[in-house]
């Protein structure tokens, strides 16, 4: 019998590798935005509500 959080655990795996297949080339296009706001002594503005804050952090 397989554990909840192991079938919980392979589930967030599918769909985190699902997003990243989906939406690489979006992600490698913000990647290089803010790459070059922060190489120019630009900023980046991030923000995040509950606790999406802790990817601001």
């Amino acid at each position: 019998m397989t554990r909840a959080y192991r079938r919980y655990a392979r589930a967030i795996s599918t769909l985190i590798e699902e997003v990243m297949d989906s939406q690489a080339a979006t992600i490698e296009s913000a990647a290089a935005w803010m790459a070059e706001s922060v190489a120019t002594d630009g900023v980046v503005h991030l923000f995040g509500s509950g606790h999406s804050h802790m990817v601001a952090e």
